[in-house]
């Protein structure tokens, strides 16, 4: 990829983690990639649901992510005839981007190909980009489905998925999106768990409440985006880096703090342009000295008014 992304955007940093998961953990259900030239253009194939009229085809297709992904749902394509839906047009599910209100940020593209994959044997019902053809129909696109081959990414489908795939029954979507979430919130707890044992490096002169330059929307969360809330924020690099939580509590470290035991220092208070010293018995009577102070200015205002109208 030749294109520069701004790796402090959330979204980007999520599209890359997805494509390195991916990567790690091969699937015979499905595949799926990053165009050379775009990361938000993702091309995919999936493989017919066994026991259905699907079954034995492979279908490809693309995955538009949006710029603010994850926090907006992508749009899905079919490019091979399938019987199911339309090619070439974006399909209405509620994981894309006719239905932002349903869409979590914690659902990425592997959920997204495992919901396509469900979605496949049940009923079009008329929804944009549906098709209701007949089994026999669909049974035949599916054989011819195998001889597809994708002018864009050049991906040969017959080369590819070619090992048996766990059987995905219709009607499983939610226990697919639930163990998805399930495995994101475990992730995030260890991460969690391993940012609050780094120790939190503070410089006696820094104040407590840091600089924050956190970054690129989001986020985060990010954001991230709202789909990571323990970012980190970077302090004065003049002091060194002082790594602090959201969730930290940190010791009050105020500017200049006067030693307690000078006690002319202490007992110091600052009237604006000019100070004065306070005994200690005048402490906690700061508000009085104020109003002594105001009628003293209002008796020399008077004073010197009476003496320039002689």
């Amino acid at each position: 990829m030749d294109k520069g992304y701004n790796l402090n955007n959330p979204g980007v940093r999520r599209i890359l983690k997805e494509w390195r998961d991916l990567q790690r953990e091969e699937s015979q259900e499905f595949t799926a990639f990053p165009t050379e030239d775009n990361i938000f253009d993702w091309h995919f194939t999936i493989r017919g649901p066994p026991g259905t009229p699907f079954s034995g085809g492979k279908y490809h297709g693309r995955i538009i992510l949006p710029s603010e992904y994850p926090l907006k749902p992508p749009s899905v394509i079919f490019m091979t005839k399938n019987g199911r839906f339309e090619t070439n047009k974006k399909i209405c599910l509620s994981f894309t981007e006719y239905h932002p209100e349903t869409w979590l940020p914690s659902w990425g593209i592997r959920t997204v190909l495992l919901a396509i994959i469900s979605f496949l044997p049940t009923k079009g019902e008329g929804a944009i980009g549906s098709l209701d053809h007949s089994d026999e129909v669909r049974m035949s696109l599916a054989k011819d489905s195998n001889n597809f081959v994708c002018s864009t990414c050049f991906t040969r489908v017959a080369d590819i998925l070619n090992n048996e795939p766990t059987i995905i029954e219709s009607g499983d979507m939610l226990k697919l999106l639930q163990r998805d979430n399930e495995n994101e919130n475990e992730n995030k707890s260890k991460e969690s768990k391993n940012q609050d044992k780094k120790p939190i490096k503070l410089q006696p002169s820094i104040p407590s409440q840091p600089n924050s330059n956190s970054g690129a929307p989001g986020s985060e969360y990010s954001a991230d985006l709202r789909a990571e809330n323990h970012t980190n924020r970077t302090h004065n690099e003049e002091y060194g880096t002082a790594i602090v939580h959201q969730n930290t509590v940190l010791p009050s470290v105020p500017y200049d703090t006067p030693n307690p035991q000078n006690t002319q220092q202490a007992n110091r208070r600052n009237f604006g342009f000019f100070s004065l010293n306070i005994p200690d018995t005048l402490i906690f009577y700061d508000t009085g000295i104020y109003i002594i102070l105001a009628l003293l200015v209002l008796l020399v205002a008077k004073k010197l008014a009476l003496y320039l109208y002689q």
